[in-house]
């Protein structure tokens, strides 16, 4: 059977697109790929800053837990001393702690640690009182923050160690 020349490049073309429609095809398929990969990994990347929050969260609450001496008639007869954590009188300040994670902006995330009671905001920022507690309780454990983080944003698994 012989073609028609007119067939014959019919024919020719029509090899020659199919490739070009596999190519978009396949093209689109990976766009949707590393779309999806890319939502799996900001998922990821945003539950390793609530993870971080939270482990800062609990270290802070831990490092507030410490209680004032008191005497057999149950009066405060020894308080913290400048730099160090505040001890705990009533449980107002250590569970008035909180984290939270939001997402701002299309690729950015922010998770805030801290307190909103007044006496905190004083305690940590007075240069006078010097009980500050949360920036001392993220520089004992930033090395762990960091490596949660960074866990969470290279493999898209989260790697929690507690340190002993």
């Amino acid at each position: 059977m012989t073609l028609s020349a007119s067939s014959r490049r019919n024919l020719t073309r029509a090899r020659r697109a199919q490739p070009q429609r596999l190519a978009r095809w396949k093209l689109r398929l990976d766009r949707a790929q590393s779309q999806q990969f890319a939502d799996d990994r900001d998922k990821a990347i945003v539950a390793g800053m609530r993870v971080a929050g939270q482990l800062l969260r609990d270290r802070i609450k831990i490092n507030l837990s410490i209680p004032v001496g008191r005497d057999t008639h149950h009066r405060v007869v020894e308080r913290s001393r400048p730099g160090e954590f505040p001890r705990m009188e009533t449980t107002r300040l250590r569970g008035d702690i909180f984290s939270s994670t939001s997402r701002v902006g299309q690729h950015r995330v922010r998770t805030v640690v801290g307190t909103r009671l007044e006496y905190g905001r004083e305690l940590e920022t007075s240069v006078y009182l010097n009980r500050a507690f949360l920036v001392p309780t993220y520089m004992e454990i930033r090395e762990q923050l960091h490596a949660v983080l960074l866990s969470s944003a290279t493999t898209g698994k989260l790697d929690i160690r507690y340190p002993d």
